[in-house]
């Protein structure tokens, strides 16, 4: 994987999180983007190390939205 493809991959990943009504999970994101699932997870990881996404662990999987206070 090109270690910028992530840097390049996450203003579509805030837009897509910003676009849903629900939060989305990993496959979701991964879809989307046209991306591995492990790619999408990184990004996703990222984002939440970054302070602009939000993660809830239910029993089966780690769902993501964006971060409430979260501005473009």
């Amino acid at each position: 994987m090109r270690a910028n493809l992530v840097q390049e991959l996450k203003p579509k990943a805030i837009e897509f999180l910003q676009a849903s009504d629900v939060a989305v999970g990993v496959g979701d994101v991964a879809r989307h983007l046209d991306v591995s699932w492990s790619t999408a997870r990184q990004l996703l990881m990222e984002l939440l190390v970054e302070g602009k996404a939000e993660c809830e662990k239910t029993t089966n999987a780690m769902i993501f939205r964006q971060k409430s206070d979260v501005r473009k």
